[in-house]
Order: structure tokens, then sequence, then C-alpha cells
């Protein structure tokens, strides 16, 4: 269980984040409880999301909110012809922040994952979480 620092910044709430292969709801009660966590951020095999009914057995309630999903791809060969020819790829510096936020502020603001399905987060904050995601 580790302490997020910004998310819990952001929110004013105490939130922590989990990843795990099985869940072992009593340990995990036991983390949430000495931590005085008021939000634990999950993430698991979706293979075992059957695993998350026993929350209910403990009082907690949960939101199987959405999957994040992993790409590999070697950016300096191409799998096949580029759609956007002209598109230049270029790395982030300290220089390239403002145009980064400003870039996601125009793309993200309707962009949906777990903390749109959390009653308690405020939805206004959300988009500074996914500027402070893509600056860091």
């Amino acid at each position: 269980m580790r302490y997020s620092e910004l998310e819990s910044a952001r929110f004013g709430l105490r939130v922590f984040r989990h990843v795990t292969e099985d869940l072992d709801v009593r340990a995990l009660q036991q983390e949430l409880s000495d931590a005085r966590a008021d939000i634990g951020i999950l993430r698991m095999p979706s293979a075992k999301q059957y695993q998350l009914g026993s929350l209910d057995r403990v009082g907690y309630p949960y939101v199987v909110a959405d999957t994040l999903v992993h790409y590999v791809s070697d950016l300096a060969t191409p799998s096949g012809p580029l759609r956007n020819e002209g598109l230049r790829l270029e790395a982030v510096n300290e220089g390239s922040l403002p145009t980064l936020e400003s870039l996601v502020r125009e793309i993200f603001p309707g962009y949906t994952n777990h903390y749109n399905s959390n009653r308690l987060l405020p939805l206004d904050d959300v988009l500074d979480g996914y500027v402070e995601w893509a600056q860091s």
C-alpha cells in the first residue's frame, strides 16, 4: 500500500494505491485501516475481479472503474506506413511543460476513468490530475 501524495493533495483525502495479483481482503482491510485511508485504488488483473465480491462481506464499498492496458511500440521503426507522416516526436523537457499542459487541457476534458466513477472525488479536480500525470 503506497500513499499517493499528489492525489491526496489534489482531492483533500488520504489516497493510497496498491497493486496485487490476488486479493487478500483481511490484509487489505488491515492496511487501509492502519493507514487511515479515505480511498484505496487497487490494481489487479481483470481475470481476478471476481475476488472483489469478497469486499462486500467486510463492508467495503468498491467500484470497478477502469481497465489499464499497456501497449509497447518501437517508435524508431514503425510497423507500417504512418497515418500522419508530418508527425514529429520530441522529448519533453522543462520548457515543454506549459505546452504539454495546454494540450492536455484541450484533449482530455471529456476523458473518463476511475476518478470520474468515484462519487467522493470532485470532478473539477480530475483534469488537473491528467495535467500532473502528463507532466510527470
